[in-house]
């Protein structure tokens, strides 16, 4: 992954040497990598847009990779996290080792009255979407999990995010150009383009990824 990383995918604020000083010398996990190479991208744009990052949001985070990179060299922004409760434990474990003096919320702590301001890191359910707060957010990441979703999920998280991100954001988006997933027994090809889009949308970017 790391020779990827340096021969193949978008240079930035990011290099091979940071994530090794991050996680270690040996390094087998894509994933990882890919946060990093995630991170450097968003970077870009961010700074060519002169946008703040003081509220993000994740929908899908796995191993919550790249939110560790932002929270690293953005320790300022606060990080919330949408994802099935069986997968959360991934990345909440990952970000408390890594930052154990942080302050967390889980999905069993939150609720309407909860105030978010008070936690770095916020870890809701896709049950709880209806706790987040309209305009809120600056930028917004799903990363490889909208292609395995229903067509229908992933309308309904369209909805959210244009409820939720200000008028000024990021959406980062990378997703299978086309999957096929069975749901009911039936295969259904899951495909970016079909995405609720809008017309108003702007795209910096909207290519194949190197990853």
């Amino acid at each position: 992954p790391l020779y990827h990383f340096e021969q193949l995918w978008a240079k930035g604020e990011i290099a091979v040497e940071d994530i090794i000083a991050e996680y270690g010398g040996k390094i087998d996990s894509s994933t990882i990598v890919k946060g990093s190479h995630i991170y450097n991208e968003i970077n870009e744009i961010i700074n060519l847009s002169g946008l703040n990052l003081t509220k993000i949001i994740e929908i899908g985070p796995g191993l919550g990779s790249c939110l560790r990179m932002i929270k690293k060299y953005k320790p300022e922004t606060r990080v919330f996290l949408i994802d099935l409760p069986t997968s959360i434990p991934y990345s909440f474990t990952n970000l408390l080792y890594r930052f154990p003096e942080a302050k967390f919320i889980l999905p069993n702590e939150a609720n309407a009255s909860s105030n978010f301001d008070k936690y770095d890191f916020i870890f809701l359910s896709n049950e709880q979407i209806h706790l987040l707060k309209k305009n809120e957010f600056d930028l917004a990441i799903n990363s490889m999990s909208f292609a395995e979703m229903r067509k229908s999920d992933i309308v309904e998280y369209f909805r959210l995010l244009r409820r939720v991100l200000k008028k000024e954001n990021l959406f980062y988006c990378l997703n299978a150009v086309e999957k096929p997933m069975i749901y009911d027994g039936l295969t259904v090809p899951i495909r970016f383009f079909e995405y609720p889009w809008s017309s108003k949308d702007w795209d910096y970017k909207y290519e194949i990824s190197r990853v």
